[in-house]
C-alpha cells in the first residue's frame, strides 16, 4: 500500500500503547475494533498478541509482550523491545482510547472502499466470458460493500438491566422506521408474533399445498400495513403472479386466477378486475420475477428497491422469496448440501443486512408422500441442516383435501366416508410452526380457497370476500 493509502498510525500507537498501559480497556474496544484494521501487519500482530495475553487472564505490558515476540524477525527489524517502549509511550488517554479505536477502524473500512472500487473498475473494463456480464459484476461489487458495511457492527452486549431497560423504551415507543409486521392472518399471527427486521421466516410444503397463496396473502396485508414488500418470485412470471394477486382482490364475485389468465372472465365483470388493479396500484408491492438470480444478486436488487421504496416514503418491511430451491450457489462447493447451507446462510444476513423481515419459500422433499400421514415435519425441508440453525421460524403447509382427492374410492361405504372426510377438510389449510424463536409452536387451520389465492382465519374476518 503506498503512503497516499488512508491509515493513521498515531491512532493505531496510542490504541496500543493504551492497552499495553491498562488492561482493562480491551472491554471498552473489543467490539470496536480487530487485527485485521490495522495498518500496519506489526501492530495488528501486537494487538492480537495482547489481546491472547489478557483474554487468558495474564498481564500484558512491555516484560510479558517482548518475551511472546522474542523470536520474531518482524518486531526486530522496527526495533523490538525499543519499539514497545514507544508504544507505550505513545499512549492515549484511556478516555480516547474508544475514539482512536474508532477511527482505526474507519480508516480500515476507507481502504476497504478503495480498493473494492479499484476491484470494480479492473473488471468492467476487462472484456469477460458471458457469465461475466456488468449485472453480475455490479451485484458482486453490492455483496462486497455490503460485508464491509457489516464488519464491526455494533455489539449489543451490556449489563442485563441496561439492556432491559432499553428494550422496554423500544417497545414502548418503537424508532421511527423501525420493522415490526404481522401476517394479518389472526389465527397465525398468534403463533408467530411479529415480523421483526432481520427475522427469517421459512414456509416449507409440497407442490399444490398452498405456499404461494400466503406469500401473495401476507405481502398483501404487509402493503396495507404501510410497509414495502418485495416479492422475488424464481419460479413464475410477473404476469402470472398478477393473475393471483388480481383474483385474490376482487370483491363481489369470486373469480379462479386460471379465468383470469385463459380470458375466460365475462365481460360484465371485467370491471371488477380493474378495480382490483386500481388498488393493488396504491400498495407499496414490487415484483422482481428475474430468474437465476444468486443469493448475492437478490441482496443486491433488495438494496435498490429499498432505495426506490425509500424515496416514496416506504419502509421496506418484508422481501419474499419464492422459492429456495430456484436460488443458484453464489460459489461452488462440493455438493449440493454444502451449496444449500452457504445459500441460507447468505439470505439470513441479506435480512439482517436489508434491515427487513424475510420470508423463503422451500420445497419438502418427496419422502412426505411415502407416508400415511403425508402432515410434514421439519426433517422433510431439502436439506435441513442450515434451515433449522438460520431460520427464526419454521412452518409447513398441509392440505388434507388436496390428497383426498388423489384418493377416491370406487363406491358404498368408503365413498361415502371419502365424501363426508372431503367435506370437512375442503377450504381448510393447516399451518405447522415447529420452531418459532419469539413465539410459540403450535398448528392452526386456516380458511383456504387456492382457486383465488385467499387465505384468511377461519373467521373470514382477515380478508374482505
Amino acid at each position: 500500500m503506498s503512503d497516499q493509502t488512508p491509515h493513521n498510525l498515531d491512532a493505531e500507537m496510542g490504541v496500543l500503547g493504551c492497552m499495553l498501559s491498562e488492561n482493562s480497556v480491551l472491554d471498552l474496544i473489543s467490539d470496536q475494533v480487530a487485527a485485521t484494521d490495522f495498518y500496519d501487519p506489526v501492530n495488528a500482530r501486537i494487538f492480537d498478541a495482547i489481546k491472547d495475553i489478557i483474554t487468558t487472564g495474564r498481564l500484558a505490558d512491555g516484560v510479558t509482550l517482548h518475551a511472546k515476540f522474542k523470536a520474531d524477525d518482524a518486531l526486530k527489524d522496527i526495533g523490538g523491545a525499543g519499539y514497545l517502549a514507544t508504544l507505550v509511550e505513545a499512549a492515549c488517554d484511556p478516555i480516547a482510547v474508544v475514539d482512536y479505536a474508532k477511527l482505526t477502524r474507519d480508516l480500515s473500512k476507507r481502504r476497504h472502499l478503495i480498493r473494492a472500487g479499484q476491484s470494480l473498475i479492473s473488471k468492467a473494463s476487462v472484456d469477460h466470458d458471458a457469465d461475466s456480464s456488468a449485472e453480475n459484476i455490479l451485484s458482486q461489487h453490492e455483496a462486497d460493500l455490503s460485508l464491509i458495511a457489516l464488519t464491526g457492527a455494533k455489539s449489543t452486549a451490556g449489563y442485563a438491566g441496561t439492556l432491559a431497560t432499553l428494550r422496554l423504551k423500544d417497545l414502548r415507543s418503537p424508532k421511527p422506521g423501525g420493522v415490526r409486521v404481522k401476517t394479518g392472518i389472526a389465527d397465525l399471527d398468534e403463533t408467530l408474533g411479529f415480523l421483526n427486521a432481520g427475522d427469517l421466516w421459512v414456509v416449507g410444503a409440497r407442490p399444490a399445498m398452498g405456499k404461494t397463496a400466503i406469500s401473495l396473502t401476507v405481502a398483501l396485508n404487509v402493503a396495507r400495513q404501510g410497509y414495502g414488500v418485495i416479492i422475488f418470485c424464481l419460479d413464475m412470471t410477473a404476469a402470472a403472479m398478477m393473475d393471483r394477486f388480481l383474483s385474490m382482490m376482487v370483491k363481489g364475485r369470486r373469480i379462479e386466477y386460471r379465468d383470469i389468465g385463459r380470458n375466460r372472465v365475462r365481460d360484465a365483470d371485467q370491471h371488477l378486475l380493474d378495480e382490483a388493479a386500481a388498488e393493488l396500484a396504491t400498495l407499496p408491492i414490487i415484483i422482481d420475477d428475474r430468474r437465476g438470480r444468486t443469493a448475492d444478486d437478490i441482496l443486491s436488487a433488495s438494496r435498490r428497491h429499498k432505495e426506490i421504496l425509500k424515496r416514496k416514503g416506504v419502509t421496506l418491511g418484508l422481501s419474499i422469496i419464492d422459492h429456495l430451491q430456484k436460488i443458484k450457489a453464489s460459489r461452488t462447493r462440493a455438493n449440493d448440501y454444502s451449496e444449500m447451507n452457504d445459500t441460507i446462510r447468505r439470505i439470513k444476513n441479506d435480512a439482517m443486512s436489508i434491515g427487513c423481515a424475510i420470508m423463503l419459500c422451500s420445497q419438502l422433499s418427496r419422502g412426505v408422500e411415502q407416508r400415511d400421514d403425508k402432515r410434514p415435519k421439519m426433517s422433510d425441508l431439502r436439506d435441513s441442516g442450515a434451515i433449522e440453525e438460520e431460520a427464526d421460524m419454521i412452518s409447513l403447509l398441509y392440505r388434507d383435501a388436496y390428497y383426498l382427492f388423489e384418493s377416491k374410492p370406487e363406491g358404498g361405504d368408503k365413498l361415502e366416508q371419502w365424501q363426508r372426510k372431503l367435506e370437512e377438510s375442503k377450504d381448510r389449510l393447516e399451518v405447522i410452526s415447529p420452531k418459532v424463536r419469539q413465539g410459540d409452536r403450535g398448528r392452526v387451520t386456516l380458511f383456504c380457497d387456492i382457486g383465488v389465492n385467499r387465505i384468511a382465519s377461519l373467521g373470514h374476518g382477515d380478508l374482505d370476500f
